[in-house]
C-alpha cells in the first residue's frame, strides 16, 4: 500500500478535508494543553507528590533515629531486655521488651550485618543491652550500635523514580508541544489499526514529506481507524520519524481569532 503525493487543487482538497480547523493557520501556531494533558500531568503530579511524601517521610524517620540515638549517648540509661526476637529476612530488624518503674516498654531497631550474629544469641539468652531516656521511656535502643543518618536503596529508588519519571514526561511534552506549534501537517493513510487504551486505538501509517519520500509512522488515534483511512499527521522537517497522528494526546493547537490559511501545510 503506498500513499501517492497528490499535488494542485486536488491535494488542497485532500488536505482541507482531512485537516482540522485549528491546523490551518500559519506557523507557529497557538498551543492549548488538551484534556488528556490534563489528566496525565495531574495524575503524574500525584503520583510524585506521593512518591515525595513517602521519601520525607523516611528522612525525617532516619533524622530522628539519628538525633534520639546521639540524646541516648549522652543521656540514656542502661538495662537489659528481659525478651528479644528478630524479623524480616536475614534476621534484619530485633524487636524487644524492657522494663522500667514497673512498667514494660517495646523498642525496636534494624541491626547492622556485623552484630546479626550477636543479637541472635542475645536473642536466646534474653539480655540484650539497652539505653532509655528516664524521662521517656519509649526512646530506646539497643545499646551497642548506633543509627547514623544515611541515604538508603529505597531511597535512592525513589529518586531515580522521579528522575525516570519527570525526565520521560519532559520528552514528551517537548516532542509533542514543538509538534502543535511548529509541526507540517501532511496526509496520513492508515494501513493498520490495534488495541491500545480503553479510549484510544494505535494506528499504523505511512506519509510523504516535501521530498516526496514515503515515511511509516505510529501513534495513538482517538477512535478506530478503516485501513486506507486519510488521517492528519504533523511531523517536523528533518525529525519525520517522530512524527504523530493529530489530534496529539496532551495538546491542541488553539484557533487564532479571525482564522488563517493552511501555512503548516504541505
Amino acid at each position: 500500500m503506498t500513499l501517492q503525493k497528490t499535488s494542485g487543487s486536488d491535494g488542497d482538497r485532500a488536505l482541507a478535508a482531512a485537516c482540522p480547523a485549528e491546523l490551518k493557520q500559519r506557523l507557529p501556531r497557538k498551543v492549548r494543553l488538551a484534556a488528556m494533558g490534563a489528566y496525565y500531568l495531574l495524575g503524574s503530579s500525584l503520583v510524585s507528590a506521593a512518591i515525595l511524601a513517602l521519601l520525607f517521610y523516611d528522612v525525617s524517620l532516619d533524622v530522628r533515629n539519628a538525633d534520639n540515638s546521639a540524646i541516648l549517648a549522652r543521656q540514656g540509661q542502661s538495662t537489659n531486655a528481659d525478651k528479644a526476637w528478630t524479623i524480616g529476612n536475614y534476621d534484619a530488624t530485633v524487636r524487644y521488651t524492657f522494663w522500667f518503674d514497673g512498667k514494660a516498654y517495646e523498642g525496636e531497631a534494624g541491626v547492622p550485618r556485623g552484630y546479626r550474629n550477636k543479637v541472635r544469641k542475645y536473642c536466646k539468652t534474653g539480655n540484650l543491652p539497652i539505653l532509655f531516656l528516664a524521662a521517656d521511656p519509649s526512646v530506646n535502643h539497643p545499646s551497642e550500635w548506633r543509627d547514623t543518618f544515611s541515604v538508603h536503596f529505597l531511597e535512592i529508588g525513589m529518586m531515580l523514580i522521579l528522575l525516570i519519571q519527570w525526565s520521560a514526561l519532559g520528552k514528551f511534552i517537548r516532542r509533542e508541544w514543538r509538534l502543535v506549534r511548529f509541526g507540517r501537517v501532511a496526509i496520513g493513510k492508515v494501513q493498520k489499526c490495534a488495541g491500545g487504551r480503553s479510549d484510544s486505538t494505535i494506528v499504523r501509517y505511512e506519509f510523504r514529506d516535501l521530498d516526496d519520500i514515503p515515511i511509516f509512522g505510529k501513534g495513538e488515534c482517538p477512535k478506530p481507524m478503516e485501513a486506507d483511512a486519510q488521517i492528519p499527521v504533523l511531523y517536523l522537517p528533518g525529525e519525520e520519524g517522530d512524527s504523530r497522528p493529530y489530534p496529539l494526546v496532551l495538546f491542541r493547537a488553539a484557533r487564532r481569532a479571525g482564522g488563517a490559511d493552511i501555512g503548516g501545510a504541505e
